[in-house]
């Protein structure tokens, strides 16, 4: 929310603008806490946290809590390898064998697959898997287990560039090409 005019003002208007929206928004999706932050150059931040951040104790929300962003990072990922093809220093076309050449059908899948969700892999975080990360949220596992957990279901896999499905394996894959050409 901000004033008309040329540029954005934080306002005390526009501070209660924003807080109602947030309590709008936290009614309408049944949202216990939130924390919100609104920046604008040469004007000032406001940040605000609000709500409950423990269900069981009732504690309330602060600014400083951790939040799990969980998928948000695919965005990340994806802009960092766009970036380094825009360098020249990784092609869509560049197969994945070029970085896994003993994983199952690497030699057919190319970035522009994974990016695009198309890879045809199979995504290891079974039903199981993720309700015992959800029992666990700490819980540690590395970028190799999870590929060979998708390598090991191989005959699952369908051809890549045919179907579009969610997998977050493609974007462990993106991350750990970007990590090599970096």
């Amino acid at each position: 929310a901000v004033s008309s005019g040329e540029t954005a003002h934080l306002t005390d208007a526009n501070i209660q603008a924003v807080n109602d929206l947030i309590a709008q928004e936290m009614e309408d999706k049944n949202l216990p806490g939130v924390v919100v932050g609104v920046w604008t150059p040469d004007e000032g931040e406001y940040v605000t946290a609000q709500g409950t951040a423990n269900l069981d104790t009732g504690r309330a929300r602060e600014p400083e809590d951790p939040f799990r962003i969980a998928s948000i990072t695919k965005t990340f990922t994806g802009t960092a390898v766009l970036q380094l093809v825009d360098q020249g220093r990784l092609s869509t076309s560049d197969k994945l064998s070029t970085w896994y050449p003993e994983f199952p059908n690497a030699e057919e899948i190319t970035v522009d697959d994974l990016l695009r969700m198309r890879s045809g892999i199979v995504d290891p975080y079974d039903k199981d898997f993720l309700q015992m990360w959800i029992e666990n949220p700490t819980m540690d596992f590395s970028p190799e287990e999870v590929i060979a957990a998708s390598a090991a279901r191989a005959d699952e896999f369908e051809p890549p560039n045919e179907e579009t499905e969610y997998n977050n394996l493609n974007f462990v894959f993106l991350q750990e090409i970007e990590l090599i050409r970096t």
